[in-house]
């Protein structure tokens, strides 16, 4: 689906929809967070701040929990309460290929 798309489709979804979808990925996001701060100080540590983002916007997609666009804006949230750079996958236009994108975890 196009961005063009994906804009016309959210102009015929119903406000109610519409903070449904916010509300649960905003929880996501709280929840990425906190997991992501989590593996960071332990058994991540390792790994780059935007490599744990990354894990976890192909993580999303995998189990089909949200669309592409809502993995972006959960990873940029998640990023954003985490004073973190998000990754560059969750600032793309278009889906990266499907290799994986966190080599380093």
């Amino acid at each position: 689906m196009t961005e063009y798309q994906e804009a016309n489709l959210a102009a015929e979804v119903s406000i109610d929809n519409l903070y449904v979808c916010w509300r649960f990925c905003e929880q996501l996001a709280q929840e990425l967070a906190e997991e992501c701060r989590t593996l960071k100080t332990g058994k991540w540590s390792h790994a780059s701040e935007e490599s744990i983002l990354a894990f976890f916007f192909d993580w999303q997609i995998r189990r089909s929990w949200t669309t592409v666009s809502e993995a972006r804006w959960t990873i940029q949230r998640a990023a954003n309460l985490l004073g973190w750079p998000a990754p560059p996958v969750a600032m793309a236009p278009e889906p990266i290929s499907k290799k994986r994108l966190h080599k380093d975890l």
